[in-house]
Order: structure tokens, then C-alpha cells, then sequence
């Protein structure tokens, strides 16, 4: 039974919520008036691959955003180097692709997780993906998440 990429975003926004509670102390707000995000963004990306699917889970914010949910993360007070926020997305994106893969794992079990991309820019899709996207708000910071997903 394959999923479209709009169940694997329900399932992100999901893990998302929950990250944001547990781990941030953060309320995610959903169909808010959230500053405009660019194209252009910072994001990290994870891979889930399965024996029927694969697939990549992602979030990305601007500047200011990817520093703030890392000092959030990392409870540190001062701003961070590229290096630490780069981690900090990373360890996010981890946390939002295994929080994916156990919402999933009824129908797609023995996903495996890749290792986190860190990526800056425009995300280009090819005719041969589909992508799910819902730009959100993680406390006071925009936020788009990201499901890339092979079309059938």
C-alpha cells in the first residue's frame, strides 16, 4: 500500500508537534499568519528508506530561525558558529525522521534512517518527486517542513 507524500507530512507535522513540546518547550502553531518564508532557505534533510519506499523528511528556516532553534536545542544564550547550527539541524531533522518512522512503522516497517543533509537554497524537485511542504511555527520562528517523495 504506498502513501502519498501528504500522509508522510501529516505524520512530520505530527513528530514535529511532539518534538516541540517535549524537547523545546516550544508551542508549533499550524495555519498561522507566520512571517513569509523565502525560497531560499536553510534546511536538513534525512533519508527514510524501505523496502517499498523512500523518501527524505526535512525542515528548513531562515537565518535567524535555523539560530534560534539551535540555541533553543542546545540552551545556549549566545549565537552560535554555522558548525553548531548545522548540528543542531541535523539532530532535529534526526529526531523529526524517527518520530516519522514510528508513526509509519505499522505499514512500513524496517525503515531505515540515512544520515542528516544540511542544505542552503531553493529545493529543486525532478518530474520524477513529489513534494509536501506546510510552513509553520515553532514558537515564534517560521518553519517549513518537507516531504520529498518519489511520484509512482
Amino acid at each position: 500500500m504506498a502513501y502519498i507524500a501528504e500522509d508522510w507530512l501529516r505524520a512530520t507535522v505530527e513528530a514535529t508537534s511532539e518534538f516541540c513540546e517535549t524537547t523545546l518547550a516550544m508551542e508549533m502553531r499550524t495555519g498561522v499568519d507566520a512571517p513569509r518564508l523565502p525560497d531560499n532557505l536553510t534546511g536538513c534533510f534525512v533519508a527514510l528508506v524501505g523496502s517499498e519506499e523512500a523518501l527524505q523528511i526535512g525542515l528548513a528556516s531562515d537565518p535567524a530561525g535555523c539560530q534560534t532553534l539551535a540555541r533553543t536545542l542546545f540552551a545556549a544564550e549566545e549565537e552560535l558558529s554555522e558548525s553548531d547550527v548545522s548540528d543542531a539541524l541535523g539532530e532535529i531533522a534526526n529526531i523529526l525522521a524517527g518520530g516519522v518512522k514510528k508513526r509509519m512503522a505499522e505499514t512500513f516497517g524496517g525503515m531505515s534512517l540515512g544520515l542528516p543533509i544540511v542544505m542552503e537554497g531553493h529545493l529543486r524537485v525532478t518530474d520524477r518527486q513529489h513534494i509536501a511542504q506546510l510552513d509553520i511555527a515553532l514558537g515564534e520562528v517560521p518553519v517549513r517542513l518537507l516531504v520529498v517523495c518519489s511520484r509512482e
